[in-house]
């Protein structure tokens, strides 16, 4: 590839095989040579996506679809850009939302009914996905494995930090019931900027730049997030032990019920008005939100309410920090996901086998594995 790019001294490195190729490149039409050359710094790019176990293989599906591409001609790839482009056009999948005075959206009527005439008034047809998992099945088959991946890192050999990002299964708008509402509440023992949270904890130690754990009503998740840490098991064995050995607090009650209502007051005014619009469209309307909400303060009144949420604690946070109790294989709809460099990812596997056992496998993943390969 370098000699390609015009490398004179790689060129004296490359193997009698494939001096053939090179002078093929450099004997080109000057316009041919210049796509050779790009095509040549594309793939040395497109090398750092790709494992050594496949490298054969990618670096034929590489070539072969750039060859493909190069041989449409620019005719037949802006006609297919076009039809993309009217693809998207039509009026039944658009979206719109405004926000104004209404003096303004009265001047702005016009235009906006002339961009929504020139939309494609045809039946939009949604697109249908498999319910296959496309980065696990490109994982085994480079692999040749049958194994469910469980932990996964995802290969970053230019980091010398480490990132978590890890989720589970808890509550979500609709889960009113005392239980779900009461996991929610211990979840936020340890969020938010408080002295005991997450945050706090890991910063003040310098184990993590940004860090803490968190919820998603609307996903019905739970979440842990770190980034550079030094070394990832000696940030998540510092997490678990903090949050572990951390005494009851009466006066996190108010804390956690505090955290339950997020409000958008301290937004401006349009990114209130666009939370809004995606909110109604997702199905979070107002009266489910004041549904859950409701219930949240009626828990409020609970004398025990503190010491109920301490019971549940373990429970919330061993789902996304592993090693922390229960076996993450038994976690339902579980995530556990790290990226780092080769050091990073011995150091992790490491831990988790002293935690699960020798079989345990983190399984590194690359670039390549998220590739939509074209037919």
């Amino acid at each position: 590839l370098a000699a390609m790019q015009g490398d004179t001294a790689k060129s004296l490195l490359v193997s009698d095989n494939l001096q053939a190729s090179v002078v093929s490149a450099n004997n080109l039409p000057q316009t041919a040579k210049q796509l050779a050359t790009d095509a040549a710094k594309d793939l040395e790019q497109l090398l750092n996506d790709i494992p050594d176990n496949s490298l054969q293989q990618d670096w034929k599906y590489l070539c072969i679809q750039m060859a493909t591409d190069l041989s449409k001609g620019p005719v037949k790839t802006l006609a297919e850009l076009e039809e993309l482009r009217k693809s998207i056009l039509k009026k039944q999948a658009a979206r719109m939302f405004m926000i104004s005075s209404g003096a303004t959206q009265q001047k702005l009527n016009k235009n906006i009914t002339a961009l929504i005439a020139g939309l494609d008034n045809s039946v939009f047809v949604k697109a249908t996905y498999t319910n296959g998992k496309l980065v696990d099945d490109r994982l085994r088959d480079r692999l040749l494995s049958k194994d469910i991946p469980v932990f996964i890192g995802l290969m970053n050999t230019n980091s010398q930090t480490g990132v978590f990002m890890n989720s589970a299964k808890l509550t979500s708008y609709n889960d009113t019931d005392k239980e779900s509402l009461l996991r929610f509440l211990a979840a936020g023992l340890y969020g938010g900027g408080g002295k005991q949270s997450v945050y706090t904890k890991t910063t003040g130690a310098g184990l993590s730049y940004s860090t803490g754990v968190g919820t998603s009503l609307g996903y019905g998740l739970f979440n842990y997030y770190a980034e550079r840490t030094p070394e990832l098991p000696q940030t998540l064995r510092f997490v678990i032990d903090e949050i572990k050995k951390s005494p009851v607090d009466p006066d996190l009650g108010e804390y956690v019920i505090a955290g339950a209502f997020r409000i958008r007051s301290a937004n401006d005014y349009e990114g209130r008005g666009e939370a809004m619009a995606a909110d109604l469209v997702d199905g979070y309307s107002p009266e489910l939100v004041k549904h859950f909400r409701t219930a949240i303060l009626e828990l409020r009144k609970m004398p025990d309410l503190v010491s109920e949420l301490y019971k549940r604690k373990d429970i919330v946070y061993e789902k996304i920090l592993p090693g922390y109790g229960i076996n993450s294989r038994e976690v339902e709809g579980g995530t556990f996901y790290v990226i780092g460099n080769e050091k990073q990812m011995t150091a992790y596997e490491a831990y988790l086998r002293s935690a699960y056992g020798p079989g345990t496998k983190l399984f590194r993943v690359y670039p390549r594995d998220y590739w939509i390969p074209g037919e």
